[in-house]
């Protein structure tokens, strides 16, 4: 049972109920898939959103799928929370060949980050040891998790979670040669893996991590196309063990086919030069910060990437050394940043990031402006600043499995159109119709809306600009040391 309440609900739209009374049986249960029913069932936000509606390919509008209870405010915010699990019985033990997901990716307030999925032929013990991955924050399409195992109950796990709370719209599982039943008419194709991967060898090397194997025989280190890695971490019970380490397991080495300097190639006059005032730590000797300067490369061998950390005390977040400062020349008003995020098939991205700007390269940083990117490369993000400054500092807080990365950085003013846009965009994700009741459904103590000191409120849902932060930071030095 979770421990902690959340303190505050989204702050506008009505509570749904699902148009359809959910049942514990499979709702248009197609041929081509695994009819199942649900052994454990997950909590649930409000008396809404049941873990029943996952079984809906393609429902009529917005209020389906699974949404848990809010953890914001709470010790299990953006992740943790040991109640996030459901357990699907099959029936009887079958090879499971994969899963098929749609995430939930509610504005960014509810969806499933990070996942660990197992199997077993007893409900309660017995399980393999994780499956662990990362799903893309879009509805857009499915995900397949690759899973290759025999057993009636698969136990799946939210590890991390956006926002508000864990949410996922559809779940399927699929036996070899089963095609399925979650295409639905307006899905967008997913986004293709990368031509091209970081070679294996890290910058920093931490403890050994040689390339394992899971009980299927697939290498968990290097990168796939559509589905995550197995952990080689058992597990015997059915709460989660925790998160793997390893290192990439393939891929060259790339240098980009222009050689980066310190000046914006291609600078249009749509938006702010800049040069680097301080450069983040680069992935073996490639990958460099001026590569964030051309907006529409030739091929995906360009953007930042940083040097590998999982494995050591900063897998996945918390290293003080990714950050850059853009010098902008001047000090000027800053209506926004444009950035493209890396989405290296999960495995190099920036999930969460602050930005501060000041006038002075060392100090007199501004409270930051704290938010989340999709992990998608496929279009465009915007970040509000609102400031006046010459230095801008981004700090990457989170990022994917391997390292942070991201692909371009525009500093704009206000009226510039930017020069950000590719010619195989993708629109970005448009804002939801609907969102859940503004009461949550246990009473916390009073959590008001914070203010940055642009005014803007941190506490409800925007529309594409992430929400800023009331914590100041003062200097420009990271606290601790990288491994």
């Amino acid at each position: 049972n979770p421990t902690g309440s959340p303190t505050k609900a989204p702050s506008h739209g009505p509570t749904m109920t699902p148009t359809v009374t959910p049942t514990n049986t499979p709702t248009n249960a197609p041929a081509q898939n695994v009819p199942y029913t649900f052994a454990h069932s997950p909590p649930i936000y409000n008396g809404n959103y049941y873990e029943t509606n996952m079984q809906v390919p393609c429902p009529s509008d917005d209020s389906w799928g699974w949404i848990g209870p809010d953890r914001q405010g709470s010790q299990y915010a953006g992740g943790g929370e040991p109640a996030f699990f459901f357990v699907l019985d099959l029936g009887s033990s079958i090879d499971i060949d994969r899963l098929r997901v749609r995430n939930r990716n509610w504005d960014h307030y509810y969806c499933i980050k990070d996942y660990e999925v197992s199997v077993s032929d007893s409900q309660d013990s017995g399980y393999s040891a994780p499956i662990s991955g990362t799903l893309i924050n879009s509805k857009a399409f499915t995900q397949d998790i690759a899973i290759g195992l025999s057993g009636r109950y698969v136990k799946f796990q939210a590890v991390t979670y956006c926002i508000y709370s864990a949410g996922l719209y559809y779940v399927e599982v699929l036996m070899d040669g089963q095609s399925g039943n979650a295409h639905c008419p307006n899905d967008a194709p997913p986004p293709s893996p990368p031509t091209k991967s970081p070679s294996l060898t890290p910058t920093t090397s931490p403890t050994s991590s040689p390339i394992t194997h899971s009980p299927t025989g697939r290498p968990t280190g290097g990168p796939v196309t559509s589905s995550p890695t197995p952990s080689p971490t058992p597990s015997s019970t059915l709460n989660p063990t925790g998160s793997p380490t390893k290192a990439p397991s393939h891929g060259p080495t790339m240098t980009p086919t222009v050689t980066p300097t310190n000046t914006p190639t291609n600078a249009p006059a749509q938006n702010v030069p800049y040069t680097f005032a301080h450069s983040p730590p680069i992935y073996n000797g490639n990958y460099y910060e001026t590569n964030m300067q051309v907006p529409c490369p030739s091929d995906d061998s360009w953007g930042w990437i940083g040097p590998d950390r999982q494995g050591s005390q900063y897998a996945g977040g918390g290293e003080p050394a990714f950050f850059f400062v853009l010098d902008l020349g001047s000090s000027i008003d800053i209506d926004r940043l444009r950035v493209r995020n890396r989405n290296w098939d999960h495995y190099y991205c920036i999930k969460d990031y602050e930005v501060s700007v000041s006038d002075s390269q060392d100090s007199g940083y501004s409270a930051p402006i704290s938010g989340t990117l999709i992990n998608s490369k496929a279009f465009t993000q915007d970040i509000a600043i609102g400031l006046s400054g010459r230095y801008v500092k981004f700090q990457a807080v989170t990022y994917c499995i391997y390292s942070a990365g991201l692909y371009y950085v525009e500093v704009l003013m206000d009226g510039q159109s930017g020069n950000a846009h590719c010619p195989n965009d993708a629109p970005p994700p448009s804002p939801p119709t609907k969102s859940p009741s503004l009461t949550p459904t246990t009473s916390p103590t009073s959590s008001p809306i914070t203010h940055s000191p642009t005014g803007r409120p941190t506490g409800g849902p925007v529309t594409s600009s992430p929400t800023p932060s009331p914590t100041p930071s003062s200097t420009l030095n990271p606290t601790g040391s990288p491994t």
